[in-house]
């Protein structure tokens, strides 16, 4: 199925969620991990901030889309990506309420398997993303989502890019 002309399976066949850690420290990891993502999109959030997969894919969807339209507000995917899982215009806040804080447990985001393998000699454990239900309501309250439900964090997405 194509939404906007993105092939949502073959997205969801191809990314890589990961609740993650890492031996070096976490402004280390980041530069390392800008540096070799080399125009694919590589992230990494705080769990806190994170709801569920939906939260993560809607935003990468949402971040593409933009670019696509010249629209974005930042030079790079990855950036547009947080700003809209933070559901923030601003990059300073964005990056205070869902960038990574902690090498010790961080969400990694790639767009594909192959840019997954760019940065895997940097993480130390790995284990599939599932929020539990607490984790989902305490982010969602950190973030001012009424519910956990998709439709419901989808739409915050998006009005939060359209208001200040």
């Amino acid at each position: 199925m194509a939404a906007n002309g993105i092939d949502i399976e073959k997205l969801e066949r191809e990314h890589v969620i990961l609740e993650a850690s890492s031996d070096i420290g976490i402004k280390e990891l980041f530069g390392t991990i800008k540096r070799r993502s080399r125009g694919r999109t590589i992230q990494i959030f705080d769990p806190s901030c994170i709801i569920s997969k939906t939260h993560i894919i809607g935003a990468y969807i949402n971040a593409m889309l933009v670019f696509r339209e010249g629209a974005n507000l930042t030079k790079s995917r990855s950036m547009e990506m947080l700003l809209f899982v933070a559901m923030s215009k601003k990059i300073d806040e964005a990056i205070k309420l869902a960038g990574a804080k902690s090498n010790s447990s961080f969400i990694i985001f790639c767009d594909s398997k192959s840019s997954y393998e760019r940065v895997s000699d940097l993480i130390s454990k790995t284990h599939q993303f599932r929020a539990s239900s607490d984790e989902s309501s305490g982010a969602a309250k950190r973030l001012g989502v009424a519910s956990t439900d998709d439709k419901s964090v989808l739409e915050a997405m998006t009005l939060s890019r359209l208001y200040e």
